[in-house]
Formats: C-alpha cells, sequence, structure tokens
C-alpha cells in the first residue's frame, strides 16, 4: 500500500510539473511546483474569486509577478517528501522556524496575521493569574495543560506556530492533545471548541475572525502569548535549486512594491480583527521600510526598483 502510494505521488508530481511551466516572468521560464496546504485557499485561486487574506494577497503578488501559476493541493504532512525531490518545489504560506531555515528558501513575508491567541473553551475557568503575566499574556501553554490534566487541546499535523510555541507543545502530554488532519478546515477546530469537545485552541485572532461566520466569538476568550511579538508571517518556502532562487529573488521584488501598494495593506486589514487593523497597517508600513533599506543595501541594482 505504501508503495502504491509513493508511485502515485511520484506520477502526480511529474505530471503537475510539465503544467507549471506556464509560469513565465520576463522571458524566464522557472518551472516551479507551486504547492499550497490550504484546501479552500486552492479554491479561491483557481477561481479568481479570494475571499480571504491568503487569498487575495497571493492573487495580487502574482498579478504584480505577470505569473499565471498552477497550484496544486497537497497535504502538509507530504510537503516535506515532496520538497526533498529534485525537482524546484516551493510551498505557500509557510512559518519560518529554524528548522526550516536550516534546509529551504524563503521569501519575504507575503502575509501579515496577529501572532497566536490560547482560546478557551465556555466551560473552561479563566486561567489563574499564576500562569499569566502582569500584562495577561500566557507564560507557556504547557503548564496551562498541566494544571489542568482532563483537558484537551486542539493541534494540526504537521503544523509548526514557531519555534518557542512549538517547543511548548512537545512538552503536553499525547493524551491531551486531540490532533486533527492537516486538511481539517480551521473552522472545524473553532467549531470543537464551541460546542466543548475540546477545551483549548492555538489560533491567530485573523483567523478566528475571518471563519466564525454564524459563531459566536463572545463564546471564547483568548490570551496573547509572553515572549512573543504581536504579528507573525507567512512566506513562500521552496527547496534549494537556481530556479527556486531566481524565482523567489522576484518575488521578493514585487513584494517591496506591494508593501507600499493599498490595495495590498487592505487585503491584510479587510480579513483581519478589527481591533487589529490599525497595528497591522503600522506593521507593514515599518517592516516595508526596513526591508526596501536592508535589501537594497545587499542589491546594488535591483530589478524595478522604485525610488
Amino acid at each position: 500500500m505504501k508503495l502504491f502510494y509513493g508511485i502515485v505521488v511520484f506520477a502526480l508530481v511529474n505530471a503537475i510539473s510539465v503544467n507549471a511551466r506556464a509560469a513565465v516572468a520576463d522571458g524566464k521560464e522557472f518551472d516551479i511546483l507551486l504547492l499550497i496546504d490550504a484546501r479552500n485557499a486552492v479554491d479561491e485561486l483557481i477561481d479568481d474569486k479570494p475571499h480571504s487574506k491568503i487569498g487575495a494577497t497571493t492573487t495580487l503578488l502574482f498579478q504584480q509577478l505577470n505569473l499565471e501559476p498552477t497550484y496544486t493541493y497537497v497535504t502538509a504532512e507530504s510537503i516535506p517528501r515532496l520538497m526533498a525531490t529534485e525537482g524546484n518545489v516551493c510551498v505557500l504560506n509557510r512559518v519560518k522556524n529554524n528548522s526550516r531555515q536550516s534546509r529551504y528558501l524563503f521569501s519575504l513575508p507575503v502575509n501579515f496575521f496577529a501572532f497566536y491567541h490560547l482560546f478557551k473553551s465556555a466551560e473552561q475557568d479563566d486561567i489563574p493569574a499564576n500562569l499569566l503575566t502582569p500584562e495577561k499574556k500566557v507564560n507557556k501553554i504547557n503548564e496551562v495543560l498541566e494544571q489542568r490534566p482532563n483537558t484537551k487541546i486542539v493541534v494540526s499535523e504537521e503544523r509548526s506556530y514557531g519555534d518557542k510555541i512549538d517547543k511548548q507543545m512537545e512538552k503536553i502530554e499525547a493524551k491531551q492533545k486531540i490532533e486533527l488532519d492537516s486538511r481539517t478546515p480551521v473552522r472545524r477546530s473553532i467549531s470543537l471548541l464551541l460546542k466543548n469537545e475540546a477545551d483549548w485552541l492555538i489560533v491567530s485572532p485573523d483567523a478566528l475572525f475571518s471563519q466564525l461566520g454564524d459563531m459566536k466569538p463572545e463564546e471564547l476568550k483568548g490570551y496573547p502569548l509572553a515572549g512573543l511579538p504581536d504579528y507573525f508571517t507567512g512566506h513562500i518556502m521552496c527547496n534549494r535549486s537556481p530556479n527556486t532562487k531566481a524565482f523567489l529573488a522576484k518575488v521578493d521584488d514585487a513584494l517591496l512594491s506591494l508593501y507600499e501598494n493599498d490595495e495590498f495593506v487592505q487585503a491584510h486589514t479587510l480579513y483581519s480583527h478589527p481591533n487589529n487593523r490599525a497595528n497591522l497597517s503600522r506593521i507593514i508600513s515599518s517592516f516595508a521600510q526596513e526591508a526596501k533599506n536592508e535589501y537594497y543595501a545587499s542589491n546594488e541594482e535591483p530589478a524595478n526598483a522604485t525610488h
């Protein structure tokens, strides 16, 4: 059975790679296999009707690049295996961590999100003060679960929350984890919390806001996490090859222009929690200036530079 699955994946990658050769910029054929593990985002991008932050920002990026990419949906579990092939493989919206940075190449940020909070179900009492900082932030997620051994937290396979949170999650006992397949929509995870079928969930307030629909946000309470920034970023992550390096150079140049584009900023704020919108605009503006200074300092003649 495993052998058959491996053969199917190999055949799929080779078939899709041919289609991906349509991705051309300035006469340059990148031959990139472009992966994404969010089923809803793939549908948005294929239909060219973005209705999420990832869909909107990705559409703007490839319009800026003048590319018409072929997006390929895969499960998160299959990404490491596909990235290890000899082809040119990139995946959308990945969080940087030390392990990934040692193996892969990353673009500048494509997406900016309000940082993760630890949300509790309505049945759970508030987190006691001894587990919080004076600013009401959670010191360590694993300590919250240790103090409440009969509670469970929703986790997603192959999901990285960044090194600091990942290390805390490793300390939580397996019996306290409800492990969902990576293909499970975020809405399903939130639903488990609202139905009191789970007790804790780590999610960005932006994702919660965009997924709530007819759910009632007042039923959930979120705690920010101590020692972490106000936001995190999603990047295009690629395996290492001359083609992917050239592709990411084009992506970075396009992003430097987009950071100053009102439509790109609005693509973020529209799908962010109202309380986070002004701060997110400032974050993107501040990052844009720092990124331009650093990028242009290391590239004397950047392509399509704007002065």
